[in-house]
């Protein structure tokens, strides 16, 4: 089954998130802090990337930019 990395600032909404996808046969690795993207993907490639967007400190949008500018990363292919 997929192995998917949730990254959301809100607690509730990983706990929703990684409970629904789990109920449905999916592994999820929830992650509260987006900064720490790059290095759990590159820990255990992801199939897919759940990203919330709007987030204080660092948004989607730069954790977007993190994967594609890290030189690892370029395994990623969908990245």
């Amino acid at each position: 089954m997929a192995n998917i990395l949730v990254i959301d600032d809100t607690v509730a909404n990983l706990k929703l998130m990684t409970a629904t996808l789990t109920d449905v046969g999916f592994e999820v690795r929830p992650l509260l802090d987006p900064q720490k993207a790059v290095e759990a993907a590159l820990l255990d490639k992801p199939n897919l990337v759940l990203l919330d967007i709007a987030m204080p400190h660092i948004d989607g949008y730069m954790v977007c930019r993190s994967f594609k500018s890290h030189p690892a990363c370029a395994i990623f292919p969908s990245f």
